[in-house]
């Protein structure tokens, strides 16, 4: 494989000066022909998307590994004043911030009602929609997602 300069000399997994890939392991002198993609799948060059070890190094071919990589995702709760205060002030729109569903939901169930009530639907409607969207908002510990992800090497 071509010798590529690199500004960093350690061994391990950098930017593919190639563009071929989004990492490439350079092994101190040379860059090799292990490539990991923007997911971290890492697999020869050319062997295709046949997943190997994950680790900091390149994985070996002499021994048959298997990892357990997870990934834990924590989002930041939604703010309950952001969610009150557009739900009030855009009714059914506005609970698109906090739940994208109930918004629909609130959306058809407010034109309907107020089709057949010629507007009157509003008054019941309305503060419904801000209720839905500070309770969508409040804390229930499942804004944790893992993921789990088994990667053999062979």
């Amino acid at each position: 494989m071509d010798n590529y300069p690199t500004q960093s000399p350690v061994a391990g997994w950098h930017t593919d000066p190639t563009g071929r890939a989004a990492q490439r392991y350079w092994d101190g002198s040379t860059w090799t022909d292990h490539v990991a993609d923007h997911r971290g799948v890492q697999h020869r060059e050319g062997a295709g998307p046949e997943p190997v070890a994950t680790s900091s190094h390149p994985p070996s071919h002499s021994s048959s590994m298997t990892h357990m990589q997870s990934t834990v995702v924590v989002q930041a709760p939604k703010s309950r004043g952001v969610a009150f205060l557009l739900a009030f002030l855009f009714g059914p729109l506005g609970m698109l911030y906090s739940t994208v569903a109930g918004a629909i939901v609130m959306f058809f169930v407010s034109i309907v009602l107020g089709v057949l009530t010629l507007g009157l639907s509003f008054l019941v409607t309305w503060p419904i929609c801000i209720i839905w969207a500070v309770v969508a908002c409040a804390p229930s510990g499942t804004s944790v997602n893992v993921q789990s992800t088994h990667v053999t090497a062979h």
